[in-house]
C-alpha cells in the first residue's frame, strides 16, 4: 500500500517537473523573442530619429538654396547692366554641390546611428573578440571618412559664402563636387560592408545574453516610433512644398531671364538699325548738299520772276521727298522690328499680319503696335489690335 503511493508521488512528480521544463524552455523562447523585438525597434527608433534630423537639415538646406538664388540674382540684377541669358545656368554647379552635400550628410548620419545602435552591444563584456575587432575597424574608418566629409562641407560653405559675396565672379566647384562624389562611392561600399556585418552580427545570437524588456517599455517605443512616423511625414509634406515653391523660383527667373535677354537683342537690333538710319540720313544730308551748290554755281543769275519761282520750288521740293524717303525708311524699320519681335515670340507670323502691317503709315500707332507686340498674350489678340489702327 505505501509502495503504491510512494509511486503515486513520484509520477505526480515527474509530471510536475516535466511541466517546470516546459514552461521554463517556453519562457526562454519567450524572452528570446522579446529581446529581438526590442532590438528590432529600438534600432528603427534611432532610424527614424535619424532621418527626422537630415530631413529638418535638409529642409534648412532647401531654404538656404532659395534664399541664395534670390540673393545671387538681386546682385546680378544691381550689378550687372546689361542682362545675358547667361545668367542662370552659373547657379547649377552650386545648386547641385548643394543637393549633393544635404544627401551625402542624410547617409552619414544614418550610417552614424547604425554604429551607434549597434556599439553597446557589440562591445559589451561576453562579446565575441572577432566582432569587436571588426566593428573597431568599421568605425574607425567611418570616423575618418566622416571627418574627411565634413572639411569638404566647410570648404563647399566657403565658396558659397564667396558666391554671394561676389556674385559677378563665380567660384569653380568642381574640384568639391569631385569630392562629394567620392565620398558618395564610399557610403556605397561602407553600406554593403555594414549590411554584413550586422547579419553576421544576427547569426550570433546564442553568443548574446538576453536582456529583459517588459511589455509597457515596447508599448512605450512602439507609441514613440508611431509619432516619429507621424513628424517624418509631415516634414515629407513641407519639403514636398518647399521643393514645388523652388521649382516655381527656378521657373520664374529663367523666364525672366529669357525676357531680359530677349530685350537685350531687341536693344542691340535697334541700336544698329538707328546706326543705319543715321547713315542714310547723312547721306541725304550731303546729297542735299551738294544739290544746293551745284545750282548755285551752274545756274546764272536770273532774268525773269519766272525763272526765280522755278528756282525756288525745286529747291522746296527736294527736301520734302527726301525727308518723305526718310519717314518711310524709318516706318519700314518700325514694322520689321515689330515682325521680329512677333517671330521670336510666338515663333511665326501669318502673311496677313505683315500686309496689314504695311497699311499703317503713322508714326504712333507702329509705336503703340510695337509694345503691342513685346505685352501681348498671343498672335490673335495682336491681329486684332491691328485690324482695329488699320481701319
Amino acid at each position: 500500500m505505501q509502495n503504491t503511493k510512494i509511486q503515486t508521488l513520484w509520477n505526480l512528480c515527474t509530471e510536475l517537473k516535466e511541466k517546470r521544463q516546459f514552461l521554463v524552455e517556453r519562457l526562454k523562447h519567450t524572452q528570446d523573442y522579446l529581446d529581438e523585438q526590442q532590438w528590432h525597434l529600438s534600432r528603427e527608433v534611432h532610424l527614424l530619429r535619424g532621418q527626422t534630423h537630415a530631413l529638418a537639415h535638409e529642409v534648412e538646406t532647401l531654404q538656404h538654396a532659395l534664399h541664395t538664388v534670390h540673393r545671387l540674382w538681386a546682385a546680378r540684377q544691381s550689378v550687372v547692366a546689361e542682362p545675358s541669358s547667361s545668367v542662370l545656368p552659373d547657379f547649377y554647379p552650386l545648386l547641385d554641390c548643394a543637393r549633393l552635400c544635404a544627401d551625402l550628410n542624410l547617409r552619414y548620419q544614418e550610417q552614424a546611428v547604425a554604429l551607434a545602435t549597434l556599439q553597446p552591444e557589440v562591445m559589451r563584456e561576453g562579446s565575441p573578440e572577432l566582432f569587436q575587432e571588426g566593428f573597431q575597424e568599421l568605425n574607425a574608418e567611418f570616423q575618418e571618412q566622416f571627418t574627411l566629409f565634413k572639411q569638404t562641407a566647410q570648404e563647399f560653405a566657403n565658396l558659397q559664402e564667396q558666391a554671394l559675396t561676389a556674385p559677378e565672379a563665380l567660384p569653380d566647384f568642381d574640384a568639391v563636387h569631385g569630392a562629394l562624389g567620392a565620398h558618395s562611392e564610399f557610403l556605397n561600399s561602407f553600406s554593403e560592408d555594414t549590411e554584413g556585418f550586422q547579419t553576421q552580427w544576427q547569426a550570433s545570437v546564442p553568443y548574446r545574453e538576453p536582456q529583459g524588456a517588459s511589455q509597457q517599455e515596447l508599448e512605450a517605443l512602439q507609441q514613440e516610433v508611431g509619432a516619429l512616423r507621424l513628424s517624418l511625414h509631415q516634414q515629407a509634406e513641407e519639403k514636398e512644398s518647399r521643393e514645388k515653391l523652388l521649382a516655381e523660383t527656378y521657373a520664374q527667373a529663367y523666364a525672366s531671364a529669357a525676357a531680359l535677354a530677349e530685350l537685350q537683342s531687341n536693344h542691340d537690333d535697334l541700336a544698329g538699325e538707328m546706326e543705319h538710319l543715321m547713315g542714310v540720313l547723312n547721306g541725304f544730308q550731303e546729297t542735299i548738299q551738294q544739290k544746293g551748290g551745284a545750282q548755285s554755281v551752274s545756274i546764272p543769275a536770273p532774268s525773269s520772276s519766272e525763272d526765280e519761282d522755278e528756282e525756288t520750288d525745286l529747291d522746296a521740293e527736294s527736301p520734302e521727298s527726301d525727308r518723305q524717303a526718310i519717314r518711310e525708311a524709318v516706318q519700314e524699320s518700325s514694322r520689321k522690328r515689330i515682325a521680329q519681335i512677333l517671330k521670336k515670340r510666338f515663333s511665326k507670323v501669318p502673311r496677313r499680319v505683315h500686309n496689314l502691317l504695311k497699311k499703317i503709315e503713322v508714326g504712333t500707332r507702329l509705336d503703340k503696335l510695337f509694345d503691342l507686340a513685346l505685352e501681348c498674350e498671343s498672335i490673335e489678340q495682336f491681329s486684332e489690335q491691328l485690324e482695329e489702327n488699320a481701319a
